[in-house]
């Protein structure tokens, strides 16, 4: 996908500028639907997005028990996260809610990982 260094170049630079654009856009439609709403059609159009990537990779679509009562739990906080976002969004600054998704998510992927592995971490990743 990536032919050269340049073309990497430029997705680097310009992943910012579209995560700026999305809480630009999350400030602006928080004047006109509740963060409920906003919140589900997040998480549909990922699955909607998702599926038909799933099937052209021809990825199967199987999940064990373990594994779905951790996602559960992960959607929970996931979708916990996104709504305080995007109340934030509809009471304050757009720019310090991006922010705080920013630091946030890393963070909450890396303890459902830990979670989720059956060796700890080695001492190195949090150095």
């Amino acid at each position: 996908m990536f032919q050269s260094e340049k073309n990497m170049t430029f997705i680097m630079i310009l992943v910012p500028f579209v995560w700026a654009l999305s809480g630009i856009s999350a400030k602006y439609l928080s004047f006109y639907i509740g963060e409920d709403e906003i919140v589900v059609y997040r998480f549909f159009l990922s699955v909607l997005s998702t599926i038909p990537l799933l099937i052209w990779m021809k990825i199967p679509i199987k999940i064990s028990l373990f594994n779905l009562v951790l996602s559960i739990v992960i959607a929970i906080f996931m979708i916990s996260n996104y709504r305080f976002y995007f109340m934030g969004m509809q009471r304050g600054a757009a720019g310090l809610g991006a922010a705080l998704v920013t630091v946030l998510i890393p963070i909450f992927v890396y303890i459902f990982m830990i979670f989720s592995k059956k060796s700890k971490p080695l001492i190195k990743d949090w150095a």
